[in-house]
């Protein structure tokens, strides 16, 4: 495994054990941002939205651009705005 597997692997397990708010701000972001990488990697913004990762679309736009990806912010954005209330709903 390489070095952002095991820094993912670990980020992964401390989110299950302490939550999301157990998780230091940069964190969240490694979390987010590869959540999106990921997912439309593997299989688009559909499987983005469909994974649990879409239920935290709004966190990963500011995320993208707080890592100065703000091309990929902004087609993430604009799929969102396709879902009532501009977002997914995570239920």
């Amino acid at each position: 495994m390489d070095l952002i597997g095991r820094v993912l692997q670990r980020l992964d397990a401390k989110q299950r054990k302490e939550g999301y708010g157990g998780l230091t701000h940069a964190e969240l972001i490694v979390l987010d941002v590869m959540a999106v990488e990921n997912d439309v990697m593997n299989g688009g913004l559909h499987q983005f939205f469909f994974n649990s990762a879409g239920d935290r679309a709004t966190e990963s736009i500011s995320g993208l651009r707080e890592i100065g990806a703000v091309a990929t912010a902004a087609i993430v954005e604009e799929a969102c705005s396709r879902f009532p209330a501009g977002k997914p709903n995570p239920d």
